[in-house]
């Protein structure tokens, strides 16, 4: 399991997923408890114990929108220095996931690092929301602001980008998956979030739909990604629950893409069933390849 961020709210408000018993979090005690209240849900931790979890962290753990060392929630100051409550949040995140890394002693504090999965695989965790510049143009949809792009505008930081390139050089892996904001992506929804608001999911889709390297977006249904990895091919279905709120949710596929080696574009793929009674198995195809053949095992 990767795991992209988020892993708790840091606001007092309540909705129909989360339920929060205080209020905005301002102290290494909040973030404390609101990791408890998170962690003793029944259903995260049997998932904490189905498979090992990859994490990293996004800006709801410390603060919305925040970047770099700057404080952004739409102009709203926190009652703490913001480095201050940084740290208290990272010594939180550090307490209750299942990380090994050295304890943090302050605000500043690289979890960028990276997993290899024999040969097979490379997966660098990325880190960019300490070191990323401010969200440009309030961090809100709308029309361009003056000064949008910034050129010297930086997702990663100068070390965690040159760490980057050096990590994916020194790969011998067949595939490399990057957990941020680099190069082509299979972009994975929130599992609960609210999503796009509804009065801007068609002006959204339409935008996003139109970009040539935008092949698929699906702003409503919320999931995850699965991902299987061979050395022939990495495939990746967009998987969607039913609903967010009741437990008896249903998932579905709701589309599949796969990368064939020595191809780096994606394609739509079906899936197609090899041999027969219990020695049948699941093989991905791409559509534009009709009557390929089952591969050898």
């Amino acid at each position: 399991m990767t795991f992209l961020g988020d892993c708790i709210y840091e606001s007092g408000s309540t909705g129909p997923v989360r339920s929060h018993q205080s209020g905005r979090i301002e102290s290494l005690a909040g973030h404390r408890h609101r990791y408890g209240l998170y962690e003793g849900d029944a259903n995260l931790q049997s998932a904490h114990l189905g498979c090992p979890w990859l994490v990293t962290w996004d800006d709801h753990e410390v603060a919305n929108d925040y970047a770099g060392p700057d404080f952004d929630e739409h102009g709203t100051p926190p009652q703490l220095p913001f480095l201050e409550l940084r740290a208290a949040a990272y010594q939180a995140w550090y307490e209750h996931q299942p990380v090994r890394q050295l304890q943090p002693k302050g605000p500043d504090y690289r979890i960028y690092r990276s997993f290899d999965f024999g040969d097979l695989a490379r997966i660098p965790i990325l880190d960019p929301r300490p070191h990323r510049s401010d969200q440009p143009c309030g961090g809100l949809l709308g029309p361009p602001c003056a000064g949008f792009p910034d050129p010297g505008g930086q997702a990663l930081g100068p070390a965690q980008e040159a760490w980057l390139f050096d990590t994916l050089a020194a790969s011998g892996a067949d595939a490399a998956d990057l957990t941020g904001p680099i190069a082509s992506e299979f972009v994975a929804t929130g599992i609960s979030s609210a999503g796009f608001p509804e009065a801007l999911v068609d002006l959204v889709r339409d935008l996003l739909q139109a970009l040539p390297h935008a092949p698929y977006f699906e702003p409503v249904p919320r999931g995850s990604l699965r991902h299987v990895v061979t050395r022939d091919e990495w495939r990746a279905d967009f998987r969607y629950t039913s609903t967010v709120t009741e437990p008896t949710a249903t998932v579905s596929t709701g589309k599949s893409f796969v990368v064939e080696d020595g191809n780096p574009v994606p394609q739509e793929a079906r899936v197609a069933r090899c041999g027969y009674g219990k020695r049948a198995r699941s093989h991905s195809t791409v559509s534009s390849r009709a009557g390929r053949r089952c591969p050898s095992r």
